[in-house]
């Protein structure tokens, strides 16, 4: 026993410093010293440890103390605010007011450019005819008609103002006439055979006979089929050839063979100005348009069997 109270003792001394073993300390047990060096250094490492766990522990207390004082980490991220009223402020009432750009103006179309008229008073009656490619003229006085039922003919002259006069058309060409200074007007409905056969002269002529003055009458071709659509066949020329060489200037070669494209407004404005009287043409093509109007060839074309009918009317101003 005492033996190892010896050992201890100078084993103690060692570990607390070589200048006590310099003094004279004997160890009188020295194969006792590892353990101690082991014990000493876990001893001071749980130290450490604990030391550092108690310094970890403030730390996050103290955060969970700075989290809980403030609600705003907890809600996210916020945006940062540079100057907060003292009172909150008053709601606003904004209202936001959108309009579209302005579109550009579309083009217009035919049916935008025709300009409108004042009717009388007391409206006039509109009267059409069953028409029948000829060249017979009627004289509206007094008597009146409906359609169906209306008189068989091409031609429609008055000097009333109580009635407007209508050519109906679609590819043929509906003929306008009007000579103001006397008061007269008159329409008529011109296909290819009443073209050739006199319908438009006709109609002048019938005019003449209630004070009209070819030098005074103004005629205008409306809408119908063009000259670069109105394919005919190799027939077709023969009996304009045989009226007038000149004709053939109306005819021009078509994309197929033996077949031709005719120009019915060129020949009857030359027909009509051929009689002394100032004619225009509008050059609209019917079958070529149809947006703008009905076409009889068009329709035929693409297997309908029906078709509309455009309507050019005049009527004398009161």
């Amino acid at each position: 026993m005492a033996n190892a109270a010896t050992s201890t003792v100078t084993a103690f001394r060692w570990l607390i410093g070589p200048g006590h073993l310099a003094a004279g300390a004997e160890i009188r047990n020295p194969s006792m010293l590892p353990g101690f060096r082991f014990l000493l250094a876990a001893i001071l490492l749980s130290i450490s440890i604990l030391v550092f766990g108690l310094g970890a522990a403030a730390l996050l207390r103290a955060s969970h103390e700075q989290y809980v004082s403030n609600p705003s980490w907890r809600n996210g991220p916020q945006e940062q605010v540079f100057a907060q009223a003292s009172e909150p402020a008053q709601p606003v009432l904004a209202a936001l007011r959108a309009e579209p750009e302005p579109a550009e103006p579309a083009a217009p179309s035919l049916r935008d450019q025709v300009p409108t008229i004042a009717l009388p008073a007391s409206e006039p009656e509109l009267l059409t005819l069953h028409q029948i490619h000829s060249t017979e003229v009627i004289t509206v006085g007094a008597e009146r008609w409906t359609s169906p039922g209306a008189p068989k003919a091409d031609g429609l002259v008055t000097d009333r103002p109580d009635v407007v006069l209508g050519a109906m058309a679609a590819d043929c060409a509906p003929v306008l006439f009007a000579d103001s200074a006397a008061g007269v007007i008159g329409a008529a409905h011109a296909g290819w055979k009443g073209a050739l056969n006199g319908v438009a002269e006709a109609t002048i002529v019938a005019m003449e006979k209630l004070g009209a003055k070819r030098e005074q009458i103004r005629a205008a071709v409306g809408p119908c089929i063009g000259r670069r659509s109105y394919e005919v066949g190799p027939e077709f020329p023969a009996p304009f050839l045989a009226q007038d060489d000149g004709n053939a200037a109306f005819f021009r070669t078509a994309a197929r063979a033996g077949h031709f494209l005719f120009d019915l407004a060129g020949y009857l404005t030359h027909r009509i100005g051929k009689v002394g009287v100032a004619v225009e043409a509008t050059r609209h093509d019917t079958l070529a348009a149809p947006e703008d109007f009905f076409s009889y060839r068009r329709n035929t074309l693409q297997g309908v069997r029906d078709y509309g009918r455009g309507l050019s009317a005049i009527a004398l101003e009161t």
